[in-house]
């Protein structure tokens, strides 16, 4: 399993957000009513998509919302359980918002089974997708869900723990180390 965030959520770049509603069309479907999906291999498992949706268009930071998800490589992805979810989901949030009771924040989690993993012979691949808003409901404040620089290592630790507790395969194990890597902002093309 891996855990990763995405870089929506952020309106100072309209490339990033243009609110909740895109990433509830992103996750659900652009036809999601009442709790049921428009899109296939898509599962609604917690959480209310049209409150928090509400709750993030309402939000005046730079910083509207988080997502990201937790990804299942194809093999081990027949084999996670609804027990299995349910425990990683409220575990994570757990990481997330370590001191804060469920009552002082507002997500939704949505199961995706729609993507293929090519190097296990295309096997469905499981992604458990999230959707915070970035706000204590309780005082009305900033809540910054997750800060790179300081919840790296705690949500790395999550990762770590899970895997070995859950038989789940580990991403930075030796067999899966790349020999190379070539960075996402490599100008190929210089002037």
């Amino acid at each position: 399993m891996i855990v990763k965030f995405f870089k929506r959520g952020s309106v100072k770049d309209i490339h990033y957000s243009t609110g909740g509603e895109a990433a509830k069309r992103y996750l659900l479907g652009k036809d999601y009513a009442d709790g049921a999906a428009s899109r296939e291999h898509v599962r609604l498992l917690a959480g209310d998509p049209d409150e928090v949706t509400e709750i993030i268009n309402g939000l005046e930071f730079s910083k509207i919302y988080t997502s990201g998800c937790l990804a299942f490589d194809g093999i081990e992805s027949q084999f996670v359980t609804e027990s299995m979810k349910r425990e990683l989901m409220d575990e994570f949030e757990q990481c997330l918002f370590a001191g804060l009771g469920k009552a002082q924040y507002a997500g939704y989690w949505v199961e995706h089974f729609d993507k293929l993993d090519e190097k296990n012979n295309k096997l469905p691949r499981l992604e458990l997708n999230f959707v915070f808003a970035n706000v204590e409901l309780v005082s009305g404040k900033a809540l910054p869900v997750y800060y790179h620089l300081i919840d790296e290592k705690r949500v790395d630790t999550f990762k770590e723990i899970k895997n070995l507790e859950m038989a789940l395969s580990d991403p930075n194990a030796i067999e899966r180390k790349r020999l190379t890597r070539i960075g996402d902002k490599l100008d190929l093309f210089p002037n």
